[in-house]
């Protein structure tokens, strides 16, 4: 990668393994020692998507940059062929205002061959504060973005 941080050998297999198998409802991934990208946690999946956002953000610290990846099922409303059950990866790149400047530019520098390595993100989310990781904002996004 080019900021010098290393994916770590278990994140894509771990990461196919929640894509493939639905082992995981989400993963988060940190930066260790600002070198290698590693899984820190993960989470089984349950049946309420938005209880499994709830805690998905609970694991994202308010003072320290994060990335996530989140398998988002919900409900294409309208009318016609694009209705239906719908799942979507989403990519997240959790960077709180309060996290140290290295740390947002580790991230920030590192974030693109990350969510390139981790192939079937259908959805990417930057943010900064509770806003940018509300349940029903990202419910909106991906229905305006499934056709």
């Amino acid at each position: 990668m080019t900021s010098g941080v290393k994916l770590g050998d278990q994140v894509v297999s771990t990461f196919n393994e929640m894509k493939l198998r639905q082992s995981s409802r989400f993963l988060v991934l940190r930066v260790k020692d600002f070198a290698e990208v590693v899984v820190e946690k993960g989470a089984a999946r349950t049946r309420d998507c938005r209880a499994d956002w709830a805690a998905f953000v609970a694991a994202l610290p308010r003072d320290d940059c994060r990335y996530g990846v989140f398998e988002f099922d919900f409900v294409k409303e309208g009318e016609g062929e694009g209705e239906g059950d719908r799942s979507r990866i989403v990519f997240v790149l959790w960077s709180p205002e309060g996290s140290k400047v290295k740390a947002r530019v580790v991230y920030a520098t590192a974030w693109k061959a990350v969510r390139a390595a981790l192939l079937g993100i259908g959805h990417e989310v930057q943010a900064n504060d509770a806003a940018g990781v509300d349940y029903d904002t990202i419910l909106s996004d991906l229905q305006k973005s499934v056709k």
